[in-house]
């Protein structure tokens, strides 16, 4: 375009020196003139050359930046992804493990109920055998020294006795021996543990 726009210029000079025949400084400085505004066409040109070179560059380096921004933004959001899906299954296996104790635990504390019972049981039957215990060995005691007893009147017994319990008249010796026979058969049916008593105990 500045070649063609130049080649007119000069075309129309020669035609004017051709025709008015004027002075040749007055073409002289035409020409000059269109000289230089082809150069400083010609600089504007280039720069804008230049210009679109560089904005060319900018555009092609926006674009790699931007689809290595993009690249990126896709690592990371499968890394997050992953990370996620990681965390999801961590939390389940926490929530079984969770659910798997409370299991444990409840089966535990029913085994300690269990066991609480079936120690209070024991030391209730403990408790009453002890009680059993107690009672015949206070029992026994009452029988000891109630042959004792009866032992000591046996050694004091004399002949006199004897003969006073077999008079045949009064028997007062012989009612006095029944009575206190009578009386030492209470005692010891106190005293006796009766069997099927101990047994419900």
């Amino acid at each position: 375009m500045l070649a063609a726009a130049a080649l007119f210029a000069m075309n129309t000079v020669q035609a004017q020196v051709q025709r008015s025949g004027n002075d040749t400084a007055r073409v002289m400085q035409q020409l000059q003139q269109v000289m230089s505004e082809k150069a400083q066409l010609q600089t504007e040109n280039d720069s804008l050359k230049k210009q679109l070179q560089e904005l060319q560059a900018k555009v092609g380096k926006a674009g790699s930046e931007q689809a290595a921004l993009q690249q990126r933004t896709t690592r990371e959001l499968e890394a997050s992804n992953a990370r996620q899906k990681e965390n999801e299954t961590t939390i389940q296996q926490l929530r079984d493990k969770l659910q798997e104790l409370i299991a444990k635990f409840r089966e535990t504390a029913t085994q300690l109920q269990s066991v609480e019972t079936d120690r209070e049981k024991f030391k209730n039957d403990l408790a009453a055998r002890d009680r059993d215990y107690n009672t015949c060995v206070d029992r026994n005691a009452g029988l000891y020294f109630l042959n004792d007893e009866i032992l000591r009147k046996l050694e004091d017994h004399s002949i006199w006795d004897t003969v006073r319990e077999k008079e045949p008249f009064t028997r007062l010796a012989r009612t006095r021996l029944e009575n206190l026979i009578d009386d030492y058969r209470d005692r010891v049916e106190e005293l006796r543990v009766n069997r099927k008593t101990a047994a419900t105990q």
